[in-house]
């Protein structure tokens, strides 16, 4: 009798239930389901600062804030807020410590986010100016899309160089041309229309520029350079 009393006692948690106790019992709990990839989903994680320079730790950050801002000035795409991704910094280790993220760190972020376009980047001092290289990543693939790079030599004008390496993140802007406030339309769409436009033009095909030129502006009636 007092053998099976003791079965059943030692069957228990000190609290009452049946096992797993304690940690063991969160341990068997379910994990966190990442949400739907999507493709248009774009998130930027913060970029390193390989050279070390006290003169642009500041964009280590930054790089995040500036190159949301810029991106989702383009409609066909939703760009993951900046206080979002500093959320997500916090769950990994390498970035609490302080320390370069790898690309399977980078991707598995963008997996919580649900997103399908991840950049990640690296800030160069260069005499007096800067060097900025970003990298585009497609997430389901886990493959490099397109390495980009902007370059000033001041230091100071590392913000508008932002705008003009979002347009080539994005692959609408053509030999670094502006961002979407000096292009004169938000819609990706159009714009590439447009390029095609003019490509035509340069050909003398012109009925394939009326066609594309046409299409553009079916996209954005406000595009004026259309």
């Amino acid at each position: 009798m007092f053998a099976i009393a003791w079965q059943v006692a030692s069957a228990q948690c000190p609290d009452g239930t049946p096992p797993p106790c304690g940690a063991a019992r969160l341990a068997a709990a379910p994990r966190r389901t990442n949400p739907p990839m999507d493709e248009r989903r774009w998130i930027v994680l913060p970029f390193n600062n390989i050279t070390h320079s006290s003169d642009i730790e500041w964009l280590r950050d930054a790089s995040v804030n500036l190159l949301t801002l810029d991106l989702s000035t383009w409609r066909e795409v939703t760009v993951v807020d900046d206080k979002r991704v500093a959320d997500f910094m916090r769950e990994i280790p390498p970035a609490r410590a302080g320390q370069k993220l790898s690309l399977n760190d980078g991707l598995a972020v963008a997996r919580r986010a649900g997103a399908g376009k991840l950049v990640m980047g690296d800030l160069y001092k260069v005499g007096a100016g800067a060097r900025v290289d970003a990298t585009v990543y497609d997430v389901r693939r886990g493959e490099q899309l397109r390495v980009v790079r902007e370059q000033t030599t001041k230091t100071d004008s590392l913000i508008p160089t932002f705008g003009r390496l979002a347009g080539r993140i994005l692959n609408v802007a053509p030999g670094g041309a502006g961002n979407a406030g000096s292009i004169g339309t938000t819609s990706i769409d159009a714009y590439q229309e447009y390029i095609a436009g003019v490509q035509a033009l340069n050909r003398f095909d012109v009925a394939e520029a009326k066609q594309r030129l046409e299409g553009a502006l079916a996209l954005d009636s406000t595009f004026a350079l259309a």
